[in-house]
């Protein structure tokens, strides 16, 4: 299933959360223990058919999470690994990030990769948290979210 026509409609993305996701909660302290992508953010929703092939400009996604709040509050994360021809054509797509020259994108001098469309904020954050698949990949976290980020990042205590 191809996710390209959904990430820039509000309504879109709120129906495929509640449609494409079941109520899910885990502990940070198990994210942590297992290295797991999504330690650092909130997430209550999970995949209900996870074997289904999801992509995104034809370009795998490993995973997918959600967080919602009130039905209009979503954050949806889609886990990738991508090379920097990958990474290109999410860029020729959503158009040249808003927080990085074209230099630094060129370069790979960046941390994150950030788009504000129609209400939603694309942002691609490198993975630190897994173990590298493919070592001419990145590992990244793709969150497409109408919130605050400061409302995503996890302030579970942990141990």
């Amino acid at each position: 299933m191809e996710l390209e026509n959904i990430i820039d409609s509000q309504d879109k993305m709120v129906n495929f959360i509640s449609t494409n996701f079941f109520d899910h909660n885990i502990s940070n302290q198990e994210l942590a223990i297992n290295n797991h992508s999504m330690f650092s953010y909130k997430f209550n929703r999970a995949l209900t058919l996870p074997f289904i092939d999801y992509t995104l400009f034809g370009l795998k996604i490993n995973d997918q999470f959600a967080y919602q709040i009130n039905n209009d509050k979503f954050c949806l994360y889609l886990l990738m690994d991508i090379d920097k021809d990958a990474l290109d054509i999410v860029v020729n797509r959503l158009g040249h990030p808003a927080n990085v020259t074209s230099e630094d994108y060129e370069t790979g001098d960046f941390d994150f990769l950030a788009w504000h469309k129609k209400g939603i904020d694309l942002t691609i954050m490198k993975d630190r948290m897994s173990t590298m698949r493919e070592p001419e990949k990145l590992k990244i976290n793709l969150l497409i979210t109408n919130m605050d980020y400061r409302d995503l990042i996890s302030t579970e205590k942990i141990f």
